[in-house]
């Protein structure tokens, strides 16, 4: 018999509330909400969204030495020393669980493109605050060192308009010398893909749509679009995320997936690429 957890969450979000639904799936779990102060019945607590109470929220946790996974770590390097180094927090890295980006991880791990020598990632979307105005994101970043198992020791990025439309890209440089490119846009419908190419061949990941039909005519091929969002593509890898933070719920002895070291490497690389684009120079990590 599986054992009973009290998982406190807070966030009202659509990203909450999928996280709500799919704990509501699980016999073994009691949703309690986090409305003032934080139940002292919790076992694990989700904080769906990053907000002033989200941050004052994590500082407490950790004083709880209880796990927390934080879904939206859009943190910037002067709230990451506020967080207590001890917190057990797995931030919300969900590509990290796609069951295509972890095939292509795999796949690397075994050798079977011998050295890999690129990586290239690309990330368009439609933001409807900004609409010009695109970011190489945490996501991207934290990709780039899952994917290549290195760490970056050099970072250049630069920044184009044309046409009032803005596209940046970030070369990182591995640190086996492996190089990584990341192309972020918000011209485009949704978009991210992956290639990685090396010297036996490459692994591509291309966009995921929702049925793989495709209609044949004498006009052409006609596919389904991809889907239209990060919530709509990741359903997968939410659920899979969730499944392994509630893993070390249960066993507490459990490395996380990911952790604070992860956001710490995703949080520097960050702020190193919008460095590189102000200072338009390249930035030594290690």
């Amino acid at each position: 018999m599986l054992q009973q957890h009290n998982i406190a969450v807070m966030g009202n979000s659509e990203l909450g509330r999928i996280h709500i639904k799919l704990l509501q799936r699980l016999p073994h779990v009691r949703i309690k909400p986090i409305d003032g102060d934080l139940p002292e019945e919790a076992d694990a607590f989700v904080i769906a969204e990053k907000t002033a109470n989200a941050m004052l929220f994590l500082q407490a946790i950790a004083k709880t030495g209880k796990p927390v996974i934080f879904l939206q770590p859009e943190l910037n390097s002067a709230e990451l020393d506020k967080l207590n180094p001890t917190i057990k927090l797995q931030p919300g890295f969900k590509r990290r669980f796609d069951p295509h980006f972890l095939h292509v991880k795999e796949k690397i791990t075994l050798g079977v493109l011998g050295q890999a020598h690129v990586v290239k990632m690309t990330n368009r979307y439609q933001q409807k605050n900004s609409p010009h105005h695109p970011v190489i994101t945490l996501h991207d970043v934290d990709m780039a060192r899952f994917i290549t198992g290195q760490e970056v020791k050099e970072v250049f990025a630069m920044q184009s308009q044309l046409n009032e439309v803005e596209t940046v890209v970030a070369t990182l440089k591995m640190e086996n010398n492996m190089l990584v490119t990341i192309n972020a846009s918000c011209q485009d419908e949704y978009d991210q893909r992956l290639e990685v190419f090396g010297e036996q061949g490459a692994l591509v990941v291309d966009n995921v749509c929702k049925t793989t039909t495709h209609y044949f005519s004498a006009a052409g091929v006609l596919s389904e679009k991809p889907f239209a969002n990060s919530l709509e593509r990741y359903q997968q890898a939410f659920n899979l995320q969730l499944e392994a933070f509630l893993n070390c719920v249960t066993q507490p002895e459990k490395e996380m997936a990911a952790g604070l070291k992860e956001l710490s490497a995703a949080v520097r690389l960050s702020e190193a690429i919008q460095q590189s684009i102000r200072d338009n120079k390249l930035i030594k990590m290690i």
